[in-house]
């Protein structure tokens, strides 16, 4: 993986993971990889549910321990859309689980990303269900 962007090659690895949500045995969703979208998307901008758009990605100072050596504080932020007519927030609850699980058990994001945390919030009103979901932690980069 190149080190020339090292902030681009997590938000892939981040979408990466999220098109493995196929409702298999760790997944409550199949989420279709044109349902992925890498720019932030209004609920009422999405047509199929359920779906998930990138949101802001933001960096902190740099850190360096070192000259050759320094960690890039990272967060970003995550949005997911569910469409239920009869429990939306129980549907949302669901994605946020899918969100959770296809980040945290990949392993090369882990290293990717140290000191990896989660926050998130869920929502719901009309029939739709709002996941915001962020991604906090540390790029660690050496050269």
């Amino acid at each position: 993986m190149s080190t020339k962007n090292l902030e681009r090659n997590v938000v892939d690895q981040i979408v990466t993971q999220l098109a493995n949500i196929d409702g298999s045995a760790n997944y409550n969703f199949t989420i279709e990889s044109t349902d992925i979208y890498k720019e932030f998307k209004l609920i009422t901008e999405v047509y199929s549910y359920p779906s998930i758009a990138i949101g802001a990605v933001s960096l902190g100072a740099v850190s360096p321990f070192v000259r050759t050596r320094f960690e890039i504080p990272f967060s970003i932020e995550i949005f997911g859309y569910v469409k239920s007519e009869d429990n939306p927030l129980d549907e949302a609850l669901k994605l946020l689980s899918d969100i959770r699980t296809a980040i945290a058990i990949d392993e090369h994001l882990n290293i990717l990303i140290t000191n990896m945390t989660f926050s998130s919030e869920v929502g719901a009103a009309d029939g739709f269900g709002v996941v915001a979901f962020t991604v906090m932690g540390r790029i660690d980069h050496s050269f």
